[in-house]
Parts: structure tokens; C-alpha cells; sequence
């Protein structure tokens, strides 16, 4: 069985409040790792309700208070009961530099047992902010009218499964089987032997792209890492019809996110941050299905799990609204290794 990767919706409104719609922040578990993404106000209240607590790590994507005014009070709540290790947080540095003043002046006058450890993000270029012992994750630039990033997660490489019949039909050694597992050729005999003629790939490793306030870009102003993502959450904080004023307060529309995801291949869209001018959502989702049918609303409690062969899209009470295939190719010798293991 795979190690869990999890996106829990907390919040998806935008900058004004709106009932039933709270401030933009996401919960993110991936094996071990539980990582915070945005905390906009009123974040620690959602993660109760939500059963999730304790993020080793919280990621902001800018400093406009939509997405960062949640973190005064939960560090307040975490300083309580932390577990020890110390706590990553990753933000731009203009969230350091103008809004700094709020936590020194509010912590000194506290007495808090509450290691932090802050990472400047660049915001100019892609870069490689931390690699865990699950996964890997880089930031990446959008364009918003301050600086803004994206990030992008992506679990680590698994192994490839050997087949025990095979080895053994080809008289392969233990101490050559570590490079096949890791997908590399060896020699015996003096035969090459190819990963696929004793072994099954892994499916690709699961990955995630988190990007928040932005006008439309293109996929080729996006990183090339993020072709193929299995779950793509983009903002529409405007419907088609307002592409004038989601151009000038630097945000996107429903279909500007749709365009992203279809460009990008993504095999799943998240939408959220709409405007509070909307107080139904299932027209701004229907606008975004016309060009990449697989979106849903990022609303909140909503819970997909990316999985080895499928995408669940469920509810609070995990209820399962949608199942998206993960399609990938599969070498033909490793796809008769696989129907022999099903015909057994």
C-alpha cells in the first residue's frame, strides 16, 4: 500500500469573507510530512473542524493578509503543545520585511517555548526550497502585483517490483538487483539485463501544483515540472465574464485556469479564491469543465487523494464524488508480468 498523499481544502474565498467560504489555507500530507499551505485568518479554527493539527512546515505564497493573518494565533495554539522539532516556515521575504514588526513585537512579549525556523523564498526563478524523506518541493514565480510563488510537490522515485521467477529464471545475483530495482541496466553472462525483463515500474511518483493569486500565464511561463501533474489547484477568482477585472488586480478566471490545466496535462483542477461577488459557485465550475471537464471547486472539507492508479475526489464524511484514472505507459513485457499476477 502507498504512503498517504492528501490535499485537505480548508479555505477558499478571497480577500472579503464570505459565509461558508474562509480565507485560503490547505492542509497537505504526504507520507509523514504535513505541510501547511497559506493561513489565512481564522486557519487553526479550520483545522480542528478538519481533524488535522501539528504541520511541521507552513508555506505562504505572498504577503497580502488573505493568505498569512491566520499565523499569529495558530502559532499562539502550536507554542502549547508542539512537538518538539522545530517548525519551517517558508515565505517570500517581503513577508519578513513589512510585516515582521507583527510577530517580533507580538512574541517577545510572551513567554513561548516555540522553536521557528524561517526560509527566504526566491521569487524570481524556480528553486528547490526542501526535500524530505518523502518528497520534494520547489517554489516557482507567478505574477501577481507583489511578489508571489507557486509551489509544486512531488513524491520521491519509488522502486522498480522485482519479479522472483524472472531473477531466478536468469540467474540474477542479490548484489546486481539493487541497480535494476532502481531502473538501471545490468550486466551477466555478458548480457545486458534490462529492468523490464525481471521487474515492474513503479507508477510515476504522485505530484501536486499549488498556485495561488496570478494573472493567466501560459504552461510555457510555468516551469517544466509541472507538465503531466496529477492534481493542479489554480485560483479563478473571476468568472469569464470579469476577465477585465481579474486582468487588473493581477488575478485569473475560470477559464484562464482551465487553459493552465490543459496545457499543463494535468489530470485534475482545483479552482478556488473566488470573488465573495459570486454566491454560486456551480456556474463558475461549469465554465471551467467547457475547456478541461475534470475540475471541481476547491470547496471546504473537500479531500483528494492521490493515489497509485487513481485520484479520489471525496468529501468531509468521505464520501467519494469522483475517481479520475492516474494513465501512465507501462513497458509491454512488465504489462505481462502484471496479467499473469492478476490470472493467478
Amino acid at each position: 500500500m502507498s504512503t498517504p498523499f492528501q490535499i485537505v481544502i480548508l479555505g477558499s474565498g478571497s480577500a472579503y469573507p464570505g459565509k461558508q467560504r474562509h480565507h485560503t489555507a490547505q492542509f497537505l500530507i504526504i507520507g509523514r510530512d504535513r505541510l501547511l499551505l497559506d493561513c489565512g485568518e481564522g486557519t487553526q479554527f479550520r483545522m480542528v473542524e478538519e481533524g488535522v493539527w501539528a504541520p511541521h512546515r507552513i508555506l505562504i505564497t505572498h504577503a497580502h493578509g488573505d493568505h498569512f493573518l491566520g499565523l499569529p494565533g495558530l502559532l499562539l495554539s502550536l507554542a502549547s503543545d508542539y512537538p518538539g522539532r522545530p517548525l519551517q516556515i517558508y515565505a517570500p521575504a517581503s513577508l519578513y520585511e513589512e510585516f515582521g514588526f507583527l510577530f517580533r513585537s507580538w512574541w517577545a512579549g510572551l513567554s513561548l517555548d516555540l522553536p521557528i525556523v524561517r526560509h527566504v523564498v526566491p521569487t524570481d526563478r524556480p528553486t528547490l526550497i526542501f526535500q524530505s524523506r518523502f518528497a520534494r518541493v520547489w517554489a516557482f514565480p507567478v505574477e501577481h502585483s507583489i511578489p508571489t510563488v507557486g509551489y509544486w510537490f512531488c513524491e520521491h522515485k519509488a522502486p522498480w517490483k522485482l519479479l522472483p521467477d524472472q531473477l531466478e529464471a536468469l540467474q540474477i545475483p542479490p548484489a546486481l538487483r539493487h541497480p535494476l530495482q532502481w531502473g538501471k541496466p545490468v550486466q551477466i553472462h555478458n548480457q545486458k539485463i534490462d529492468p523490464s525483463m525481471v521487474g515492474v515500474p513503479a507508477p510515476p511518483p504522485r505530484t501536486y501544483a499549488y498556485i495561488t493569486d496570478t494573472r493567466a500565464l501560459s504552461c510555457t511561463h510555468l516551469p517544466p515540472f509541472l507538465k503531466n501533474v496529477d492534481v493542479l489547484y489554480h485560483e479563478a477568482t473571476y468568472a469569464q465574464t470579469d476577465a477585465h477585472l481579474a486582468h487588473h488586480h493581477y488575478h485569473s478566471t475560470t477559464q484562464d485556469a482551465a487553459r493552465i490545466a490543459q496545457q499543463c496535462n494535468a489530470r485534475l483542477l482545483l479552482i478556488g479564491h473566488a470573488s465573495s461577488r459570486y454566491a454560486h459557485l456551480n456556474p463558475l465550475v461549469n465554465e471551467a469543465r467547457k475547456i478541461f471537464p475534470n475540475t471541481f471547486f476547491a470547496e471546504e472539507g473537500l479531500r483528494i487523494s492521490i493515489e497509485e492508479t487513481q485520484i479520489l475526489v471525496q468529501t468531509r464524511d468521505k464520501t467519494t464524488i469522483a475517481t479520475i484514472p492516474r494513465t501512465y505507459a507501462t513497458p509491454p513485457s512488465a504489462q505481462n508480468e502484471q496479467k499473469k499476477e492478476k490470472d493467478r
